[in-house]
């Protein structure tokens, strides 16, 4: 009987850790996301699996690590049941204007706002910058 309650209790907590579809829930929100690319298959969330721009990503998304990851434009979108590398757990703005900043910026933007399970960032390039997009996605690695 001990053996059955202590599997129901850990089954009752793996669902309210992870939400009802198996995923952890990320604490922030996202800003209202650009469509992906066209492709037949979809992911957890109903996108499109596929190339898409690293502009397109939003919380939840699951993809393959690009082999350059220095300057990543485009990744592709998996599905986060199956064989990901990088998952976004959560997003943010940052408030900086003008030049772009130095990457101790970014990195102290991220260990204030950044989800607690992060192992990494996704920050915009200086070309980015320079046309407007602020947003760093914090990102789970497997």
């Amino acid at each position: 009987m001990q053996r059955i309650l202590l599997i129901l209790t850990f089954a009752a907590a793996l669902l309210i850790a992870c939400g009802s579809n198996g995923e952890s829930e990320p604490d922030s929100d996202d800003a209202t996301p650009a469509p992906a690319s066209s492709s037949t298959q979809t992911s957890d969330s109903q996108r499109p699996l596929g190339i898409i721009s690293v502009r397109d990503l939003q919380r939840g998304d699951c993809f393959r690590r690009p082999p350059d990851t220095s300057a990543i434009r485009d990744v592709e979108l998996v599905s986060c049941l199956l064989d990901w590398e990088v998952r976004v757990i959560s997003s943010f703005e940052v408030g900086a204007t003008g030049d772009y900043p130095i990457a101790s910026y970014f990195e102290d933007q991220a260990d204030a706002f950044c989800h607690p399970n992060s192992t990494g960032t996704i920050a915009p390039g200086p070309n980015g910058w320079e046309e407007g997009d602020r947003t760093v996605l914090c990102i789970q690695e497997r």
